[in-house]
């Protein structure tokens, strides 16, 4: 898992003292948020992170908007040398909406009156992105108010959601995870809400839903966000992925190590047991944005009577299967003109794939 370097930037700004607006009143717990987070992540048997590849910054003079910004580039820059770094950066604080999808990150010097100048935008993070497009590995988390609006107008298959100023980051390996949609997130008694189901997923290890020894960014957003809302229904997390990012481990679980990433067709039969409570997560994943029938694509019919639960975890399996090997994306290394216009057969026609390798 660990054949790349990875670094972080954990901000937690609690205070924003040059504010006398009485609209960014104290938190408590981004200290403590930054604390836990980092805990796990440099512990060998979970995030195994360098520790000095982690900066962590709360204390007033380290969360100001230009040592936060500085940070950020810093981090950026020295993941240059690879593409397969992993870059990190999470943020516990006060979201500030500007107009109606804005989203600016309080920081100590912060004034409520003059975000542009005081607050960090998220565009500080497009622009890193765009200036070096090579980056393959970005994971931004944001727990704060409104933060479902740090991934706006981002195109996916499940529709556009968050801020406009991220709206050229449409790349692989990018994932944004937001501690709630457009509403407030909140605090507890050490931790804010949905960090602390963050550090429980990766310190229990039970983050690892397929129980495979490691923790997967989809996997940690999915058991994050069912414990957020079983403990609180008006504080809903939101995501955003670009392709495969969502596969990307994050962690490991304490569970046996099982590689189970290069399967061949003659062993899809043994996938599926291994796969199934995250093909089961899938399944609810996509029913929960659009109709079930159109994901699974044709000769399924609602009215025919819904399909068993073991027809669709084997149909999802070769999906992700299909998926996996590149059928609808360009994952090739080369192509010659018989194999394109098969890729293209297929991309039109999913089914067409399953047919002919099903």
């Amino acid at each position: 898992m660990d054949n790349y370097n990875k670094y972080a930037v954990l901000i937690g700004n609690q205070k924003s003292p040059a504010d006398h607006s009485n609209k960014l009143p104290d938190l408590k717990c981004p200290k403590s948020d930054v604390q836990g987070l980092k805990a796990e992540l440099i512990r060998p048997d979970r995030g195994h992170f360098q520790e000095k590849n982690i900066v962590g910054l709360t204390d007033p003079s380290d969360t100001t908007k230009l040592s936060i910004e500085k940070a950020i580039a810093t981090c950026f820059s020295n993941a240059r040398s690879r593409s397969s770094d992993l870059i990190l950066i999470y943020y516990s604080g006060h979201g500030i909406l500007k107009g109606n999808d804005n989203l600016y990150l309080a920081a100590s010097d912060t004034l409520y009156d003059e975000l542009d100048a005081t607050a960090i935008s998220i565009s500080v993070i497009d622009n890193l992105l765009n200036d070096t497009p090579r980056y393959k590995k970005v994971v931004l988390i944001f727990d704060c108010c409104h933060s479902g609006f740090a991934a706006n107008n981002l195109p996916n298959s499940k529709g556009d959601v968050g801020n406009k100023n991220l709206k050229k980051i449409t790349r692989d390996g990018l994932y944004i995870l937001s501690s709630t949609d457009t509403n407030e997130a909140f605090e507890g008694e050490e931790y804010s809400l949905f960090t602390k189901h963050l550090i429980q997923g990766l310190n229990t290890g039970d983050a690892d839903l397929n129980k495979d020894g490691y923790i997967s960014i989809e996997e940690l957003f999915t058991y994050v966000c069912q414990k957020v809302k079983n403990e609180d229904d008006r504080q809903e997390p939101v995501k955003y992925s670009y392709r495969d990012t969502g596969n990307l481990h994050i962690a490991k679980s304490g569970n046996p190590i099982k590689e189970t990433e290069n399967i061949s067709k003659d062993s899809l039969s043994d996938y599926v047991p291994n796969k199934k409570l995250e093909i089961l997560k899938v399944i609810q994943e996509q029913a929960s944005y659009r109709p079930i029938v159109p994901f699974l694509g044709a000769g399924i019919s609602v009215s025919a009577g819904f399909p068993t639960t073991k027809f669709i975890i084997q149909y999802l399996a070769k999906v992700k299967f299909a998926i996996q090997y590149g059928v609808f994306e360009d994952r090739f290394p080369i192509l010659n003109k018989e194999d394109k216009s098969k890729l293209d057969m297929y991309r039109r026609h999913p089914s067409k794939y399953l047919e002919d390798f099903g």
